[in-house]
């Protein structure tokens, strides 16, 4: 074997055991899909995941922080992860979605067991889809609070504050409410109200 036959092969093994998944996040080319393939994914998996996953998971919509209308959103992913792993569809968290393995996808109803295997096919032959470019739509960023928000009184765990003692009229208190109530009367310097009647009180 010469030299460079030599170096050929190692380079292809470099590829497959160094930078094999590379490939993974670049769409296939156009002309890397066989007509076989293409009929497949046009008759079969794209109408599946239009009709079962488009409504949730699309430019519309993107629960999760995952997008499901092009190969390369699938494999950027969303809060999990990466939804799929072409050509390992076991490893692929959509197969274990629409399984019911971890999450529940589609949620109100399991994928047939027909249909999850369309899904599955798919992923094996390396998730071929015509026409991705590898063009990855950005997620939607996530809304960062500040420490103010964060601080909001509802997101403080409740800590048993004392009720307040010092008062201008502690008689007025029944109870431990009473006792903020009045305090907070006396920040605004306000007299609480005499007692109602129970002729008052009925009309």
């Amino acid at each position: 074997m010469t030299c460079q036959k030599k170096l050929s092969l190692l380079s292809i093994a470099f590829v497959f055991f160094c930078g094999g998944s590379a490939i993974d996040y670049v769409a296939l080319a156009d002309d890397q899909i066989t007509p076989q393939q293409r009929r497949f994914f046009e008759k079969e998996v794209r109408p599946l995941l239009s009709e079962q996953c488009y409504k949730c998971h699309s430019e519309k919509s993107t629960k999760g922080g995952l997008r499901v209308d092009s190969r390369s959103s699938l494999l950027m992913g969303g809060e999990s992860g990466s939804a799929i792993e072409p050509g390992d569809a076991d490893a692929s968290v959509l197969m274990e979605a629409v399984r019911y393995e971890t999450f529940e996808m589609p949620p109100s109803k399991k994928l047939s067991d027909e249909q999850i295997a369309i899904l599955d096919k798919w992923i094996e032959m390396g998730a071929p889809w015509p026409g991705d470019h590898g063009d990855v739509v950005p997620r939607p960023e996530s809304k960062s609070f500040s420490d103010e928000e964060l601080n909001w009184w509802a997101f403080r765990p409740l800590n048993g504050p004392t009720p307040p003692t010092q008062l201008d009229h502690p008689e007025w208190c029944r109870n431990e409410i009473d006792q903020f109530i009045a305090a907070e009367l006396d920040h605004q310097q306000l007299v609480p109200a005499p007692e109602a009647d129970r002729a008052t009180l009925l009309r």
